[in-house]
This record gives C-alpha cells, sequence and structure tokens, in this order.
C-alpha cells in the first residue's frame, strides 16, 4: 500500500504497474511506477540517462539560462543538484545528442553550432584539503587541459589558467 499527501490528506492506494495517475488535477499529476530507479546521489548526467535513472526534464529552464542569462550565481545548499546541472551543460555544449533523445531541448539545440570545449573545474574531488589549494589548482588545470588534448606551459596557476582558457579558445 502506498501513502502520500495531496492537499493535506493522506490517501492509500495499492501499487499497480499502471501508469494512471493516482491524483489527476490540472496543477498536480501523481504518478507511481514499479521497479524505478531513483538518482539518490548520481551527479553526472550521462550516468542517469544511460543507467535508466528517473529523470525529471528541466532541459527547458537549463536551455533559458544558457541562451537569455549572462552570468548565474548558483547559490543553493548541499545536495541541491548543481553538480547535476553543471554536468548537464557540460553534455549539452560537448554535443551528446543521444542523452537527450526524448526530452524537451533536443529539438532546441543546435547540437553542432554549440559544441565548444568545457572547462570544468571540480574543487569537490581535487583534495583542496589534503595538498592545498595551489597544488590543487594546478592539478584541476592540468587535468581539463588533458581533457582537451592540450598542454600548458605556465609554471603559476594563474598563467596556467589564462594559458587553458586561450588555447580552448583556437
Amino acid at each position: 500500500c502506498i501513502r502520500f499527501h495531496v492537499e493535506g490528506r493522506l490517501h492509500k492506494r495499492k501499487q499497480t504497474a499502471t501508469q494512471k495517475p493516482i491524483v489527476s488535477r490540472p496543477y498536480l499529476k501523481l504518478f507511481i511506477f514499479e521497479n524505478m530507479k531513483y538518482p539518490v546521489g548520481i551527479q553526472d548526467f550521462r550516468e542517469l540517462r544511460t543507467e535508466g535513472y528517473v529523470y525529471i526534464d528541466k532541459t527547458r529552464h537549463i536551455y533559458q539560462i544558457v541562451t537569455q542569462g549572462k552570468n548565474f550565481f548558483l547559490s543553493r545548499p548541499r545536495r541541491f543538484g548543481k553538480s547535476l546541472l553543471l554536468s548537464t551543460m557540460n553534455e549539452l555544449y560537448s554535443g551528446s545528442h543521444e542523452l537527450f533523445e526524448g526530452l524537451w531541448v533536443e529539438k532546441q539545440w543546435d547540437w553542432e553550432g554549440m559544441r565548444r570545449p568545457v572547462v570544468w573545474l571540480k574543487f569537490s574531488s581535487q583534495g583542496v584539503r589534503t595538498i592545498g589549494l595551489e597544488a590543487a589548482l594546478l592539478e584541476m588545470l592540468n587535468n581539463a587541459a588533458v581533457t582537451l588534448g592540450l598542454t600548458l606551459t605556465g609554471k603559476a596557476y594563474d598563467l596556467r589558467f589564462k594559458e587553458l582558457i586561450h588555447k580552448a579558445y583556437e
């Protein structure tokens, strides 16, 4: 038996394999599916799409951000989807059309014209606390350069970052 709250009332219903809405209002539809894989802790869009996890299509909002926005500061609590958002943007700009089949953005995105090199510095996975900020930055910049097939010669992290951006742009 599944229990859920809608409009402050407790509802009970046996779980079935059907995809009929349990609650249907113009503003609310609640579906229950058996054997769904929920993406708890999944921060990689490619993994989410290729491994059959449930994904609620937010690509229309992402499209608006990247086409109409200028600068954004993503200030959200931990575990709120920031990494998944950036992973989705990375796949968009990398031209991974196959991951977006059936999603809103599939027919809106210029898959060849919008392809861009992506520099993604992931501070959470580089050991900033153990090796220090400067060493971690140098490591992140080197990894980004390798990912893009580039070689960096600058000694300091600020020079390497500038060099990375210039070489990626060329």
